[in-house]
């Protein structure tokens, strides 16, 4: 599956570009500012790119550049974190992606294959074949909730707090003056929109691809079998219509209509702030 693994390379190549954008931005336009208002003021006004406590003055001008150096250092660090459970993720979907892309076609080809006569019996050949079959799809269902079990939790924190995050990004974007912030902060805002996006797209194509299996079942000359291999047939083909899906927590399916609801309530609670902002 040749071009399931080139899209995926294509988009980390994209996710750590757009990563590395945003630490570069968030990074270098304090510095932008600084050199800014020293050319208009010569004075010299110290900034972080962070709004951090510390139980010292980090503007001090002997520690400042450390603090510095430190506050880049663990926004790369973050970075990476977050950018490598992302990878993670989507790497996993596509894998799963292409395994049920896999067991869809011998699904498909599970009775042409077997033999030429008018009908397909229940022999030996063909309980093996299906057997098989059965336990790949039964071991593809268990990978699914395996997935589901490690990312359920971080999915729903991620619901939750994305478009609180995307709403306050916006509105920063809508008020800020400074051309340096808001260069930051609609970095900022792209990079949560495109985060939330591929998590749920590529639990959309997992998902479409596991009900595919039901169409295979269907496409697979059943009528050329005789009852019996078509109940067998029928019985998976009824499993495979109950998608296998990733969850927040139960709460929410994961797919593209989830992350246009996420984009609803973010714009809900941006004309709030709007409505209260302007008032």
């Amino acid at each position: 599956m040749k071009e399931e693994t080139d899209f995926l390379n294509v988009v980390i190549y994209v996710i750590n570009i757009l990563y590395m954008v945003l630490v570069v931005a968030f990074a270098l336009m304090p510095l932008v500012v600084i050199a800014v208002k020293y050319a208009n003021t010569h004075e010299l006004e110290l900034i972080l790119p962070f709004l951090i406590l510390y139980p010292f003055d980090p503007f001090n001008y002997k520690v400042w550049p450390f603090v510095y150096l430190h506050q880049f250092w663990s926004e790369c660090i973050v970075s990476l974190d977050i950018c490598g459970v992302d990878h993670f993720f989507i790497m996993c979907c596509t894998y799963l992606r292409i395994q049920f892309r896999l067991l869809r076609h011998d699904f498909e080809n599970i009775i042409s294959i077997q033999s030429n006569n008018r009908l397909v019996m229940d022999d030996e050949d063909f309980k093996a074949k299906f057997i098989e079959l059965i336990k790949w799809h039964q071991k593809l269902i268990e990978l699914v909730s395996v997935l589901e079990s490690i990312y359920t939790k971080s999915t729903l924190l991620n619901f939750t707090s994305s478009s609180l995050i995307i709403c306050l990004t916006g509105f920063n974007v809508t008020v800020v003056k400074e051309f340096s912030y808001t260069v930051i902060f609609l970095s900022f805002l792209f990079m949560s929109l495109v985060q939330v996006f591929f998590l749920c797209f590529f639990a959309d194509l997992l998902t479409t691809s596991s009900m595919e299996i039901s169409n295979a079942v269907y496409n697979s000359q059943w009528y050329m079998a005789e009852a019996k291999v078509g109940k067998q047939l029928l019985l998976v083909q009824t499993r495979a219509q109950d998608p296998c899906k990733l969850t927040a927590c139960g709460f929410a399916d994961v797919n593209l209509n989830s992350f246009m609801r996420v984009l609803s309530t973010a714009w809900s609670y941006f004309a709030l702030l709007q409505t209260m902002y302007g008032g």
